[in-house]
């Protein structure tokens, strides 16, 4: 049998589509590697990004519950307070009723009153 041979040229040119190919796909490849890459470093930014996030919200949330709970001790220490000095308004009124004709009892329980804003009654003025 006699098998045609393949011309010189038709197997320089299919060489060179093949070769062209193969730099195409190389070059696809290379794009994609570079893509892959970049994405990669994106993802190492964002992870760091919310790292950084999750630590400052860890913090300000670790702020807010430190004040919360100072100013929760400063308002029991208030109403410990505002409880010793309705007790001393109390026991004044109590002097002055069962001693009404002292006039220096009665001078302080009205410089008391007014230095702390209450009333007679016992009302905030």
């Amino acid at each position: 049998m006699n098998t045609p041979t393949p011309r010189t040229d038709d197997v320089s040119t299919a060489q060179d589509v093949i070769y062209q190919r193969a730099c195409e796909v190389e070059h696809e490849l290379r794009a994609e590697v570079e893509r892959l890459r970049s994405d990669r470093d994106c993802e190492k930014r964002l992870r760091k990004d919310a790292d950084e996030f999750r630590e400052n919200a860890i913090e300000r949330a670790e702020k807010a519950e430190a004040e919360c709970l100072e100013q929760a001790r400063l308002l029991g220490k208030g109403a410990e307070r505002e409880a010793d000095l309705r007790g001393k308004v109390e026991r004044l009124e109590r002097a002055l009723l069962t001693n009404g004709s002292e006039k220096s009892e009665i001078k302080f329980f009205e410089k008391l009153s007014q230095k702390h804003g209450i009333k007679i009654d016992g009302r905030y003025e």
